[in-house]
């Protein structure tokens, strides 16, 4: 609506979109303003219009609807698959990657949350006996996440003993001064 305003002004007449030569205008300039744009972006711009050229038409203020010459692009469909469990299995499995990201990438597979919210994890928040970890979610939510036996086993590696600070420690030391819940006390190492 914004973009339609720009182009026709906030104080035109409604009566600009009736006729022919309207719809021809109006085509024109969604063209030129998204003919590049993929399906999808079309699709969600002319249905935005559409909606408002009926309730332009409900109201009474408009009889034809000025969109006439547009069509929605067909969308392919996403022909995307996912990996089935022997190709994760070859990914996680394979030599010279490092333990923190050999269990992370784990840890994110079977537990299916967001990078962020694993590597937000401090070692207090773990339950290792049950397998699960308490988690801040997008939007400040507390959840539960879970994982099975391949991260169940890596994590006492990764942890190597250490019972509180962030589960995920960098490889070397904090350049600059961190705070406190994000260092490590015992290594001196930064999380993430």
């Amino acid at each position: 609506m914004r973009a339609l305003t720009e182009k026709f002004g906030p104080y035109t007449p409604m009566t600009v979109f009736e006729g022919e030569a309207a719809a021809d205008r109006v085509a024109a300039w969604f063209i030129e303003r998204w003919g590049s744009a993929s399906a999808a972006t079309v699709n969600a711009r002319l249905n935005a219009l559409s909606s408002a050229g009926g309730w332009w038409r409900d109201q009474g203020w408009i009889i034809e609807d000025p969109l006439r010459r547009l069509k929605r692009r067909p969308v392919e469909a996403d022909r995307t698959r996912s990996l089935d469990r022997g190709e994760v299995a070859e990914l996680l499995g394979r030599e010279g990657i490092a333990l923190r990201e050999r269990m992370l990438w784990r840890l994110l597979y079977e537990s299916a949350a967001r990078s962020s919210e694993v590597l937000g994890l401090d070692v207090d928040e773990l339950d290792l006996r049950n397998r699960r970890a308490r988690v801040r979610r997008k939007g400040g939510a507390v959840d539960v996440i879970v994982w099975r036996t391949g991260t169940a086993r890596l994590l006492p590696r990764l942890l190597d003993g250490r019972r509180s600070g962030p589960v995920f420690t960098t490889d070397r030391r904090a350049r600059v001064e961190l705070p406190p819940a994000d260092v490590d006390a015992g290594s001196g190492k930064g999380s993430r």
